[in-house]
């Protein structure tokens, strides 16, 4: 993502803006930014009276996620009870017990968020029948 442009830039924008009878299709050309800033700095003026580009906590949040602290915690705990779970699982119980559906991609996140194992158990493991492991008898 680019850097915002400098405080003292916005400012000459606006006040030449304020001062002279230009279009602001003219004045962009002539500060060499885009029309859309130019337009979001005549608004930061008039509504807030303040230039001052926005920082990622200030207003550049986005939409909230669909599972919040009390929902992590509980994919958290289904995951210690049964490792075994595929991501389609958990969603699945997660929606029976917090009534909100939740796509694979989501829960795939969350369990990314919680730094949980995505490796599963098989059902029978199959390097017990090879020879070397029959002669030693240690897994690896």
């Amino acid at each position: 993502m680019a850097s915002p442009y400098s405080m003292d830039l916005r400012q000459r924008v606006v006040d030449v803006y304020k001062q002279e009878n230009i279009t602001q299709q003219a004045l962009a050309e002539r500060f060499k930014i885009s029309t859309s800033s130019l337009k979001r700095y005549i608004r930061l003026d008039r509504e807030r009276g303040d230039l001052s580009p926005q920082i990622n906590g200030k207003g550049n949040q986005g939409r909230p996620g669909k599972i919040d602290e009390d929902g992590l915690l509980l994919i958290k705990h289904m995951v210690e009870e049964n490792p075994t779970l595929t991501l389609s699982e958990l969603g699945d119980i997660f929606y029976k017990k917090k009534k909100i559906k939740v796509g694979h991609s989501i829960m795939s996140r969350a369990v990314l968020k919680l730094k949980l194992r995505f490796k599963k158990l098989s059902k029978y493991a199959h390097e017990r029948n090879r020879d070397d492991i029959k002669k030693t008898g240690k897994l690896f």
